[in-house]
């Protein structure tokens, strides 16, 4: 049968699906209607390779290895990773929309950059020896959990973290740390709990603004912030025991409840309670 299919010309797909169900070399160009590329085998992606047009792209099985530093351009097609892995030693971008889920990886020593909509959902993401860098919106969906090894993300200036648990449990959690950058926004929605926590993550610094508008956000690691946590009315920010350090320039505000369990909370900053519904126990 077919061993290998090698791309270094132009591939246009402009009607149903194209699977790639053997490995191969690219180098060269897939151009989109509005439809759907699949790469169901492990392949090589070169220097050259480009993604273009509408529709969706794939990853759905096998190691997808990126030979050099690749950008998924604003506007090029959709980026869906559902099993398998991406292996990076480069920087891989994505300035698009791009789903991540089943407990798929991105590995390698590249920097991983998110600049468009990337959502967590079903099954999680598994990122690997990365440093994740955020400067668009992160969705982290209900119930799914960001599985972290040698993780450290970063929600830079203007990036936005949405953590919208509603029914059960969304986490960060394994070997790590989590920052959100002044100017970056971590936005807690929804009536179920998000955590913080895990085997081997270290820290969670926040220099930003985290808003708790619903449901319980758990910080089960040390945290040090020198931004704002904002706790609204029927909201809880929970530590579960870990300790809390607000620095001098750090708020803790808001008509919502402060639960420091057994922990100490260190403050040289400000910590205002809203209205007298605001509690700190």
């Amino acid at each position: 049968g077919l061993t290998a299919f090698n791309n270094a010309g132009t591939v246009n797909v402009t009607a149903g699906t194209l699977s790639l169900n053997v490995g191969g070399t690219d180098s060269g160009a897939y151009v989109f209607g509005a439809n759907v590329l699949s790469y169901a085998a492990g392949r090589n992606i070169g220097s050259g390779t480009s993604f273009t047009g509408t529709g969706n792209l794939n990853f759905q099985s096998g190691t997808q290895t990126f030979g050099a530093a690749h950008t998924f351009a604003a506007g090029g097609p959709v980026v869906n990773l559902s099993t398998g892995t991406l292996s990076a030693a480069n920087a891989l971008t994505f300035n698009n929309t791009f789903n991540w889920s089943g407990n798929a990886s991105i590995s390698g020593t590249g920097t991983l950059l998110t600049a468009g909509t990337t959502t967590v959902g079903s099954g999680g993401a598994s990122p690997v020896n990365k440093t994740w860098d955020n400067s668009g919106t992160l969705v982290l969906g209900s119930g799914v959990n960001v599985n972290a090894t040698n993780l450290a993300l970063t929600n830079l200036t203007g990036g936005v973290i949405n953590l919208n648990a509603t029914d059960g449990n969304g986490t960060f959690h394994g070997a790590g740390t989590l920052t959100n950058n002044a100017g970056g926004v971590i936005n807690k929605a929804g009536t179920g709990n998000t955590n913080i926590s895990g085997s081997g993550l270290t820290a969670f610094n926040n220099a930003g603004t985290v808003n708790v508008t619903a449901g319980t956000l758990t910080l089960n690691v040390p945290t040090t912030q020198s931004g704002t946590f904002d706790i609204a009315v029927g909201a809880t920010l929970s530590t579960n025991g870990a300790a809390l350090t607000n620095s001098a320039t750090g708020t803790i505000r808001g008509s919502g409840t402060v639960n420091l369990t057994a922990a100490t909370l260190t403050n040289n900053g400000i910590v205002a309670p809203g209205a007298a519904t605001g509690d700190t126990t």
